[in-house]
């Protein structure tokens, strides 16, 4: 407990500086601010479907280092459907190469009900909800 209270003081804090509300197109662009990244940090966006699915999206990622800011293209439902659905999304880091390429993973092949359990995972909470709208 006492490594993983370590691994979540060395980052952060990451934040979501255009928080979207209201309805949404099927791909939005989530932009934020960090501080405290090292380099093999990745930032994800985590969506949550209507049926509580989570999918964690990274790629393509921008990350300005000098500037402090982030950037994540985030997709809310499959093309044409998903209409009028409601979703929620909030940011994680992942800390660890092997759990980044398992987030990838899962945002790319169905999701997962949880998150994997790790003390390279921080979790930025502050979750915002929105509804899918045709894009």
């Amino acid at each position: 407990a006492a490594f993983a209270r370590l691994q979540q003081a060395w980052v952060g804090p990451v934040t979501i500086t255009n928080p979207l509300s209201g309805t949404v197109r099927q791909t939005e662009t989530i932009r934020g601010t960090f501080s405290n990244l090292r380099p093999d940090d990745t930032i994800f966006v985590v969506v949550r479907n209507a049926s509580g699915r989570l999918y964690p999206q990274s790629f393509p990622s921008t990350i300005a280092t000098t500037a402090g800011t982030w950037q994540v293209p985030a997709f809310f439902g499959d093309p044409g459907g998903n209409v009028g659905e409601t979703f929620q999304y909030f940011v994680v880091v992942s800390r660890e190469a092997a759990l980044t390429n398992q987030l990838n993973a899962i945002g790319q092949t169905g999701g997962v009900a949880t998150l994997p359990s790790s003390p390279y995972l921080v979790s930025f909470g502050g979750q915002q909800m929105v509804i899918a709208v045709r894009q």
